[in-house]
C-alpha cells in the first residue's frame, strides 16, 4: 500500500498500526470509513460523496464487501474515489458461520466479474486459506493420544481446501 489509503468498512482499523509511523511504509496518510462511528468518517460504503472523485491512491476493502447488499455499488464508489494508477486491494471471507449479518460469500469469480465490471485491470485474484488442513494437523496432535489419522484424511482435507477456500482476495488498478 501507498499514499493516501482510505479504509472501507475499517472497523478498529487494525491494518493503520502496520502501515502508518512505520519507516519502511510508504503511506503517507489513513482515513478509516465506516457505517458505525468507529473512523475517521462515519458513511454507509454504498454511498461516499462526502469524499471527493480521485481522493485516494489506495482503497482497503477486507471483511466488507459481503456485509453490503449491493457489492457491486460498493466496488464502483471505491474506483470513484481512487486516483487513477490507484489500487484497490480486497479481502473477503467465504467460509463462516451464518452469523445473520453477512449476506454473501464473496468468491473469486463474482470478485473478478465485479471488478472488470468496474473497468478495473486485475493485478492478482486468487482464493487462499488452510482451514481443512489445520483441522487436520489439529486431530494429528491427538494421535498422540491414540486417535489415529490417516494419509487418507490428510489427501480428502487438501482436497477440500482447494473446493473451499478460505479467503477470496485480489488487487486492482483504476487505469
Amino acid at each position: 500500500m501507498r499514499g493516501d489509503v482510505l479504509d472501507v468498512g475499517c472497523g478498529s482499523q487494525p491494518y493503520k498500526r502496520l502501515f502508518v509511523g512505520n519507516p519502511a511504509s510508504a503511506v503517507t496518510s489513513w482515513t478509516g470509513l465506516d457505517k458505525r462511528p468507529v473512523g475517521d468518517v462515519a458513511a454507509d460504503a454504498h454511498n461516499m460523496t462526502m469524499l471527493a472523485d480521485g481522493s485516494f491512491d489506495t482503497v482497503l476493502l477486507t471483511d466488507t464487501l459481503n456485509y453490503c447488499l449491493l457489492p457491486l455499488q460498493v466496488v464502483g464508489e471505491c474506483k470513484r474515489v481512487l486516483r487513477p494508477g490507484g489500487h484497490l486491494v480486497v479481502c473477503e471471507p467465504n467460509t463462516y458461520e451464518d452469523d445473520h449479518e453477512r449476506l454473501w460469500g464473496i468468491r473469486e469469480s463474482g470478485l473478478g466479474e465485479c471488478l472488470v465490471h468496474h473497468g478495473f485491470k486485475i493485478v492478482d485474484i486468487g482464493t487462499h486459506g488452510g482451514l481443512w488442513r489445520e483441522e487436520v494437523s489439529n486431530m494429528q496432535q491427538a494421535q498422540k493420544y491414540g486417535v489415529p489419522i490417516g494419509q487418507a484424511m490428510d489427501t480428502l482435507m487438501g482436497a477440500l481446501d482447494v473446493a473451499f477456500p478460505v479467503v477470496t482476495s485480489a488487487i486492482a488498478v483504476k487505469e
